[in-house]
């Protein structure tokens, strides 16, 4: 019986295989089961847009907004508020991975070809959405600034526990957003620091939405996972100092497209490669958009779509007038 592979199947066919390893997504992201990203229509829609950029509007809430007392009085009438709109500008990623081995079927002998590259496709793109939300995560708080970030981390003397992440240092950060502080109770960090707390016995697993324990509880407030995505800088010699994120349910607006240029998942055979034994290559393309309320991207894309160092360059982001919460804080501690 002859195995199907990629390139007998037709473009509506393989669109479906595309969604269906987007559809993995939530199952293959750590940061998905932590309850951080936020699959949003618009985003969605930006993801499947032509341009390079696209604006869309949302709301501005006014600070201390007072309703006034009914009155039978008809000549009394209520002065009403503005209520205006913003706009929040979102870069759109079109990106490509390839893998390739000299006979992909024969690796996967006895199982089903197509589910193995699709599982295989769905973790490879959870991994880079992961990666490219947090890189664009810490361009947005550096150009954010001071007031969405907290460093109890020092680079001299001695490295205290108060210089680590504690209840004491969480807890300084989140109050940087006033009486918004309870909705924050997801924090992501490297494995060094989860590693930290677990060897303290401050972390308690709980079930992730596949019944694994991908997402911990610190101090019975906070759930917590980890990704090393995060980095460790040691600009100093042995002093490490690591960012945690700390962000409310949903803080991360994301939105995924399998509406590329050419096919979305595609396979390719070089008979002549391998000094002509032949190697296979399966080639995946995805269009997708992140980003946080409140800032913009103001970056100049010299291509069809961000580079690395265009989208991780603090001057591609710029906060939004009047911002005070963009739903996500930055904490830095010593490891």
């Amino acid at each position: 019986m002859a195995l199907t592979q990629l390139a007998d199947l037709g473009n509506h066919e393989v669109t479906q295989l595309a969604g269906y390893s987007i559809n993995q997504f939530p199952r293959r992201s750590r940061l998905s089961q932590l309850g951080v990203f936020r699959r949003d229509p618009v985003y969605d829609a930006v993801a499947g847009s032509l341009s390079k950029t696209v604006q869309f509007q949302n709301w501005n809430f006014p600070a201390n907004v007072r309703s006034t007392p009914g009155s039978d009085d008809p000549t009394q009438k209520i002065v009403p508020y503005k209520a205006t709109t913003g706009e929040t500008t979102v870069a759109r990623h079109v990106r490509n991975i390839a893998f390739a081995e000299a006979d992909i079927v024969a690796e996967f002998a006895g199982q089903s070809f197509l589910d193995s590259i699709v599982n295989y496709d769905a973790t490879v793109w959870a991994n880079e959405i992961e990666y490219m939300a947090i890189t664009g995560a810490m361009a947005m708080l550096d150009a954010a600034g001071a007031a969405f970030t907290y460093n109890a981390s020092v680079t001299t003397g001695t490295i205290q526990p108060s210089n680590r992440i504690s209840n004491d240092n969480l807890l300084n950060t989140i109050h940087k957003v006033g009486e918004g502080f309870r909705a924050y109770t997801k924090v992501v960090m490297h494995s060094r620091v989860y590693r930290t707390l677990q060897g303290l016995n401050l972390i308690t697993s709980i079930p992730g939405s596949e019944g694994n324990a991908n997402v911990g509880r610190y101090l019975g407030q906070f759930d917590v996972s980890f990704s090393d995505q995060l980095p460790v800088v040691e600009t100093v010699p042995n002093f490490p100092v690591s960012p945690i994120l700390i962000m409310p349910a949903a803080g991360i607006g994301l939105g995924i497209s399998p509406l590329v240029k050419g096919r979305p998942l595609e396979y390719v055979r070089d008979g002549l490669a391998g000094n002509g034994s032949g190697v296979e290559t399966v080639v995946s393309r995805r269009k997708f958009a992140v980003g946080m309320r409140g800032v913009n991207f103001v970056g100049t894309i010299a291509g069809g779509t961000p580079t690395d160092a265009e989208w991780t360059d603090e001057d591609s982001f710029e906060l939004a007038d009047g911002v005070t919460d963009i739903g996500i804080l930055r904490l830095w501690v010593n490891v």
